[in-house]
């Protein structure tokens, strides 16, 4: 049996995941592309404030503390999600998919929420 790497591959091979004629990025891909730059923004002047004024001896130190509360900030902000999901969802089923998705609708309108509260700090 041939091996993967021996298999003739079509013209445009790289172009898409599943078929040559599949495009690169995604109608939704683009619509998200505007989101992960101003995510990309936020840490990189979040970090820019964190080295502000470390000296370069201790700007290893710096960063990894930084970089273990960003981390931390987003376990327990998946946890809060995840508990005001089930909180949102009480005793139906998560079965349910009509009441599941408004549980998580009301879960990100609340987190949307507590950002934009969060937001008063900066």
């Amino acid at each position: 049996m041939p091996a993967l790497a021996c298999l003739p591959r079509p013209p445009g091979y790289l172009r898409g995941m599943t078929s040559p004629s599949a495009p690169i990025a995604s109608d939704q891909t683009k619509r998200l592309m505007p989101w992960l730059v101003a995510v990309a923004l936020q840490f990189t002047s979040m970090n820019t404030l964190v080295h502000a004024d470390t000296s370069d001896r201790d700007a290893s130190m710096a960063n990894s503390i930084a970089l273990t509360a960003q981390m931390m900030a987003w376990s327990f902000g998946i946890a809060l999600a995840s508990l005001l999901t089930a909180f949102y969802l009480g005793d139906r089923p998560q079965s349910d998919h009509a009441e599941f998705v408004g549980a998580l609708h009301c879960s990100f309108l609340t987190m949307g929420a507590l950002t934009v509260l969060s937001s008063a700090m900066f």
